[in-house]
Parts: C-alpha cells; structure tokens; sequence
C-alpha cells in the first residue's frame, strides 16, 4: 500500500512505534547492533518515503530525515520560528505543534500552501512523544498530496466535460450498478423514457424494459457480468406506458480490475424499424405491381379485341334493335374495365399522364353510379352546366373521382349523405407548393353521418384499395392539390383542385364523318386477334391494310411498298413485341428510310414515357389499349392528310 493512502490509524501507530524508540532508546536487540539504537533509529527514518521530524519542547529540531531536508533545508537544533517559510506556514508549524504539547493529543489533517508559484497539498500528522506524565518530544510527518490532488483535478475535470458530452448527445446514455438500479441518465434518456431524472435514479432497469422482453434482458445482463459488451434490440415502456423499440450499445463498468455496474446507450430506432417494414412492404408492393402490370398489359390486349369487335358489331346492326342497347352495354362495360386496367397501370408504373380536354360532369356522374348504387347513401349533385373543361389524363383522374366517391363511402359505418359538388375557381395568385395563378376547377365529396372515421384510417379498414395516398399522387401529377378537412364528428370533405384548360372538347362524330376511305395503312402488332380487329376496322372505314407480326417484317412491307411505287400512308405500330424488334425500334430503322414516314404508336402501357413523348420518337400519334372505334377515328383523322 502506498503510503500516501495510509489509514490515519496506520500512520499513528508508525508514529507511537518511532515515539516508543525515541524515549526507550530501542531497548534490546537494537543496541546490539553496530552503533546501537541511535544508528538503528537513524536508517529507520532514512527510508521513509515522506517529510519527517522531531522537536523538543525547547522547540527546537531533534531529528530529520534526508527527505525532509530536501524540502527545508537541514533545521537540526533551529528554532521551529526560525525555518525559512513564509508567516502562513510559519503560524500553522506553530499552532499545530503547540496544541500537540498542550493536548498531548496526535492530529492528522491535510493542508495546502504556496511555496514558491506553486500550490502545493499535504497530509500533515503529528504524534506527541513522553513518559506518560508529559509530551517530551512532537513527532510529525508531511506526506505530499500534490500530484495525487492534481489527477484527481484532472479526473474531476475529465468526468465534468464527459457529462457535458454526454448530456448533448442526441442518445439516451445510461449507468446502473450491481443491483440494476440506475445511477446516471443523460437529458435524451430522460426524453426517449418521459421521467425526469430524479424519477429514473429511483427506476431499475426492469421497470423501463417490456414485459416480453425481460426475460431476455436477465440473459443480457449475465453476458454483460461475465465481462461482453453487447449490442441489441429490446422493446422499452415510456412513462405514460407507450412502447418503442430501442437499440443499446452497452457494456460493463470498472473499478480496476472488478466489474461495479453496467454502462452504455440507447436509441430510439422505432422510425427506423417502421422504415424498414414500409421497404419491405414497398418491395412487396414493387413485385406486386411489375405482376399488376403484365396482368394489366395481356388484359388490354383482350379488351381491344372485345371493345372493337362490340363496335364493329354496333355498326352493322340496326339502330332501332334491341341487340344495339345490349352491345352498348357491353361497350359500357368493357370501357368499366378499362378503366381497372389503368388502375393496375397505374398502380405498377405510377405513370405521367396522358392530358386531354375532359369534362368532370360525365365522370362524376359515372363515379356516382359505380360507388353508391346498392348503398344506403343519399347522393346529391350540384353540377353547374358551364364548369369549365380541365386538361387530364380521362383514366387517372377517373381512378381518382372513383377513389374519393368510394371512401365518402366508407367513412360512415352505415347510412348518410354525400354531397358532391363542383365550382369554377379562379386563383389569382401563386400558391408556392399549392396551385398556380390561374383558373381550376373544385370538385368536393362531403360525407355528413354520424361516427364519421378517420378518413386516413378507413380505406385499410375497409379493404377499398389503392387508398388516398394514390388519389393524391395522380392530382398531384396533374398540378392539382387533394385535401381532406375533418369537421367534427359528423362531417368530412374530400377536396381536389384540377386546373382548367382553354381547349375545346373534340367532336368524334363530325371526325368521324369526314374520315372514312382514306390511304394505305400498315400494321405491326404480334397478336393475332387484335390484328383481326383492327383489320376490320380500318377496312371499314375505307383503308386498304397491310398486317405484319413484328418490326423486322413492317419494314420489309415498307421497303417493298416504296419499290413498288405504292408507299403506305400510316403505319400503327404495337410498342413490345416479345422476341422480336419493338415499335420504337422499327421506327428509328423506317426513319432513316424515309424521314417523311408517318407512324402511330399503340400501346397497352398508357404512361410509358414512349407513348408520354411520343413526338420525340418520331410518332405523330398514339393509341392507348383498349381504344374504341371512334378513338381510332380521331386519331386516324388527326395524323393523316386528306387528299
């Protein structure tokens, strides 16, 4: 031990033993020794590791050892007032040693002074040395503290600014001892839990921990005795009894060599838990879609069989049948489904959309047909005849006012009454990250009932789809703004702004009167049945056609074409042709035959960014699978030149 961190005991006891062998003169074996007891004594002294000495009760110095010496100066036989120390020193050496004679009692504290321009520290103790009937001699010893109150300066500074750390932090760090009982917390434990730290220093570390996961800590906390740092993830209780999932770092806590307690940090990783499980749903949702989307694909191809061959039978029956009103509504329904595969398009690709002039009063009124029949919702319509015409991909926004009817819908747990209304708005500012300065159309849903839900809950509960976040994407890609305002429980209004365009709507009847026998036309498609169709289409209207199964083959039919001085007027061409060359392909190749070529693009994937732009691949027109005779019309019109 060293001697520095001697009991008071200890050093009192060496003292009395020095005392004894002063006053005996070290009776026995000691004066057998060469030099006798004096020479004994003198080497005893000589290897103390500290400042010792004795006085008379003259007050003069009896003996002193080298280690003193070094510190005073050699003072044997001076007077104890005479040491050449400054009056503070002075006056305590007097006092100390005065009350030593006149207690007869020992003393033992510790006592700083400058010497020098340094501030030095020591353990002063004194022992009175006598017969019994008075104190003869003071025996003191001065053992330096100096360096020791230095480290413990530097170790009480190095704690301090480890706290202030630790107390920026932006993770809950924590200490507990033996007994799990927690004996330091940090600002952000204090936050992550919702005790304040006088409440968590009465807390053991089972109090914070899940009950599902105590049994595992118990586990965590033998590993952690045995001496293992660990890294985990357990589920922790709040104050108010909330549950979050926190990952700790954590580790043991030393005093030398023994384990006193556990140390570490912890993090509040629930938005990183939930992250992760919304990457795995959108993994989920990614592989879910790419299947939606090949569905969605193969199911327009047969729609545009079903939906041209439902036209061409229209057209050849009598006007005035009954066979007429039953093929109309089949068109009806396979229009219906159209409009389903476009969800799934949508859905898989997300998609720009593909704009045109739209009045919302005929899809309103579809929507309001398809959501609240067989319902016991009233419906009521405030529909102005001059609403303005919007600029809108018809299959998107359609999903859209079909989506908000469906959750008006679903929102009241059984009867009540949506009001859907539309209103002509002009804003006449920008709205930064809202709307645009500018004419918009409003369309509102409001459902009235009693026990209104939460709307963003309702569509999970209810199993209504693709939910509210997708009719907010698509009213975002038109430049629009979807909102929902809650008012109390009774009433909450779904609310989409569309901006309005200029543009007239198209009149397909009159394009469709002035287009029939036009040009030579060659088509690209690989399936057979929609070949078939469009075939009779195109002859219909009066079109000699030229059918081919992939790009390779158009382009041999237009090569040929060209020698035989017979040049095809249009070309329609399919986008994806599995195993063989594709729309886009066949296009660069016929333009560097002839830059005049005009072509059109037919797809089943509305939003490709082909069929989005499809100027810049040099196409003067598309096609969106299924397409109805008269959407064939007008884009037949719209492209080629009446001679």
């Amino acid at each position: 031990m060293r001697d520095e961190e001697k009991s008071r005991e200890q050093l009192i006891q060496e003292l009395q033993e020095l005392r004894r062998q002063l006053s005996s003169g070290v009776e026995g074996g000691a004066e057998r020794l060469p030099g006798g007891a004096e020479r004994f004594f003198r080497a005893t002294i000589e290897c103390l590791p500290f400042d010792y000495w004795a006085i008379g009760p003259d007050r003069r110095f009896l003996v002193q050892n080298s280690f003193s010496q070094g510190l005073w100066g050699d003072v044997t036989g001076q007077d104890s007032g005479d040491l050449p120390l400054t009056p503070e020193i002075l006056g305590y050496v007097a006092d100390r040693i005065e009350r030593c004679f006149a207690s007869g009692a020992s003393i033992d504290e510790e006592v700083s002074f400058r010497i020098g321009k340094k501030e030095r520290h020591f353990r002063s103790v004194l022992a009175p040395v006598g017969d019994g009937r008075e104190v003869l001699a003071v025996v003191g010893i001065n053992i330096e503290l100096t360096e020791k109150r230095q480290a413990q300066k530097q170790l009480a500074l190095s704690e301090e600014k480890y706290r202030h750390l630790t107390e920026f932090l932006p993770v809950g760090v924590y200490e507990f001892d033996l007994n799990g009982r927690f004996i330091y917390v940090n600002r952000a434990f204090t936050v992550m839990f919702g005790h304040s730290r006088e409440e968590t220093l009465r807390l053991r570390v089972d109090d914070v921990v899940a009950a599902e996961d105590r049994s595992q800590t118990i586990e965590l906390l033998d590993s952690l005795l045995g001496g293992r740092s660990v890294t985990a993830e357990r589920s922790f209780l709040r104050k108010d009894g909330r549950k979050f999932v926190g990952e700790i770092h954590t580790g043991p806590m030393y005093r030398g060599s023994e384990i006193v307690g556990i140390r570490g940090v912890i993090m509040d990783i629930s938005d990183r838990r939930k992250a992760e499980e919304e990457l795995l749903r959108a993994d989920k949702l990614e592989s879910v879609g790419l299947l939606s989307g090949g569905i969605a694909h193969d199911f327009n191809n047969l729609l545009t069989v079903i939906l041209g061959s439902l036209n061409m039978a229209e057209l050849d029956l009598p006007q005035d049948g009954d066979a007429v009103q039953f093929i109309t509504e089949a068109i009806k329904a396979a229009l219906r489904a159209r409009q389903l595969t476009q969800q799934l398009l949508t859905f898989a690709r997300g998609g720009v959309p593909l704009k045109k002039a739209t009045s919302l009063v005929g899809l309103i009124e579809q929507a309001a047909r398809f959501s609240f029949t067989g319902s016991k919702i009233q419906v009521r319509h405030t529909l102005p005849a001059d609403l303005w015409t919007v600029d809108v991909d018809e299959g998107q926004i359609t999903q859209a006012i079909n989506g908000l009817a469906t959750h008006a819908t679903q929102v009241m747990p059984g009867s009540g009454t949506v009001e859907i209304a539309a209103r002509n708005v002009q804003v006449e500012d920008d709205e930064p990250g809202v709307l645009k300065k500018g004419r918009h159309v409003e369309l509102s849903f409001r459902a009235r009932g009693k026990g209104i839900s939460d709307a963003s809950r309702c569509g999970e509960e209810k199993g209504s789809g693709l939910g509210l976040a997708i009719c907010s994407a698509i009213v975002r890609r038109h430049q629009g703004r979807f909102e929902i305002t809650i008012e109390g429980s009774e009433s909450i209004v779904f609310r989409l702004h569309l901006p309005a365009t200029e543009r007239r709507l198209q009149e397909n009847e009159a394009i469709r009167r002035r287009f029939f026998g036009r040009g030579r036309i060659l088509v690209m498609d690989d399936d057979e049945m929609i070949r078939l169709v469009l075939q009779s289409m195109l002859v219909q209207l009066g079109h000699e056609v030229t059918m081919t199964v992939d790009g390779a083959a158009a382009i041999e039919q237009y090569l040929a074409a060209l020698a035989d001085r017979r040049p095809f007027d249009l070309v329609i061409m399919d986008l994806v042709v599995p195993g063989g060359m594709d729309g886009v392909e066949a296009m660069k190749r016929l333009r560097e035959i002839d830059p005049q070529v005009k072509a059109i693009i037919s797809s089943g994937y509305a939003t490709d960014p082909v069929v989005v732009d499809y100027r810049q691949h040099g196409f003067a027109g598309y096609l969106c699978k299924p397409y109805r005779f008269d959407e064939l019309t007008r884009t037949l019109a719209s492209v080629i030149t009446p001679s």
